[in-house]
């Protein structure tokens, strides 16, 4: 066996995760349903990622993008939705209104949804690649590479 899984072994014994993994299985596989939803919840929910510590992005660089998200998607079904007759005025041109029907509807209406995220997702990646933080090791705080480094940030 190599070191690095000895450690690793010598360490899950120490803390004992066997145990803990054991104990929370069981506690998932005893739960009712809601009690399943609520423990997966915090996993799956995309607001929990505000609350989330990271070193390369801030908490307010997090919210702006979930903003983002959701009111680039708003607007995005907002545009599709005027381009597409669904806001149309009651005293418009009969001819100008698109076709009825529960089918077509729901059609369009999920057709917008999904572009519409698509587009929003597209936004927030774009936001995201910005953003991105690089981190230099410096040797020193003094000479000239240093004193660029700082005056690009």
């Amino acid at each position: 066996m190599n070191p690095l899984n000895q450690a690793a072994t010598t360490l899950a014994v120490m803390r004992r995760l066997d145990q803990a993994g054991e104990k929370a299985a069981r506690a998932f596989l005893t739960a009712g349903f809601l009690g399943r939803v609520i423990m997966l919840f915090p996993a799956v929910h995309p607001w929990v990622i505000v609350v989330y510590i990271s070193l390369f992005m801030s908490h307010v660089a997090r919210v702006g993008l979930l903003a983002v998200k959701i009111f680039g998607s708003m607007a995005a079904g907002a545009i599709f939705h005027s381009a597409t007759g669904g806001t149309m005025s009651k005293a418009s041109d009969a001819s100008c209104k698109p076709r009825s029907g529960w089918l077509t509807e729901l059609i369009q209406a999920v057709t917008v949804g999904v572009v519409s995220a698509l587009v929003a997702d597209g936004v927030i990646f774009a936001l995201g690649t910005l953003r991105a933080q690089h981190f230099f090791r410096l040797q020193s705080a003094d000479g000239p590479s240093a004193a660029s480094v700082i005056n690009w940030w």
